[in-house]
């Protein structure tokens, strides 16, 4: 992967070189100066029976919450927006309890100033994930107030269960580097079986700003975790 996104002049010999070793993740800074930063989810994978060997003596036995900490230490000194990628929802039943709850203090740490946008997937549905303080877990503190962040959860070509295949797209602040709007499209997976193998025809869904009713949202303003909140609090 490493020498592919070399040759596509993602990254230089030197981030080459940290990819092909560094394991727990990895940031690039883009031209426009947005940082993205990648984590490596197994590292809180209910499934990674390494997680258990010292939990409780070392939570970060791989080291992936302290390099997270210098990215954004880093970046906030330097007034830089920040988007972090990684496959597992940390709030997902996957996720064991421990690095949840220090995934929690550290996004809400340095929300919403330096956190710009996370994006996962694993769960093959258009979704997303609300963080609240206290790590939502007290229902009744899930309101505006306590709100942190929230993590963008994107449908896949690979569908599962009764899901069609999708993907979606996103329009972006170039300056904040926040997500304005996302435009979701998907294929009817039964008309697959009898196209000849054909392409499939992707067709145009919704874009997530038109399809919930939050009427009073400014179009000026990003779909941030406040306008997912509306939602809930509209159709819930």
């Amino acid at each position: 992967m490493a020498e592919m996104w070399t040759d596509y002049e993602w990254l230089n010999a030197e981030e080459a070189q940290l990819v092909r070793t560094h394991y727990t993740g990895f940031s690039v800074t883009t031209k426009r100066g947005l940082k993205v930063v990648s984590l490596n989810s197994n590292c809180w994978y209910i499934k990674n029976h390494y997680l258990y060997a010292n939990m409780t003596g070392d939570p970060d036995q791989f080291g992936l919450f302290q390099f997270l900490i210098d990215e954004l230490v880093e970046s906030e000194a330097n007034d830089q927006r920040v988007w972090i990628i990684w496959h597992i929802p940390v709030l997902d039943p996957d996720t064991l309890a421990i690095p949840a709850k220090i995934w929690t203090d550290i996004v809400e740490r340095f929300s919403p100033y330096t956190i710009a946008a996370m994006f996962n997937g694993h769960t093959h549905r258009d979704e997303f994930s609300l963080l609240y303080k206290g790590n939502g877990t007290d229902s009744s503190a899930k309101t505006e107030e306590n709100l942190i962040n929230f993590s963008w959860i994107s449908q896949a070509v690979t569908p599962i269960v009764e899901n069609n295949p999708g993907w979606r797209y996103y329009s972006i602040d170039t300056e904040t580097f926040s997500v304005m709007d996302s435009f979701n499209y998907y294929t009817k997976l039964n008309e697959t079986f009898y196209n000849s193998g054909d392409a499939p025809v992707w067709e145009f869904e919704n874009s997530a700003r038109d399809a919930y009713g939050v009427q009073d949202w400014p179009a000026t303003s990003p779909l941030n975790a406040t306008y997912w909140h509306k939602i809930i609090t509209l159709h819930c």
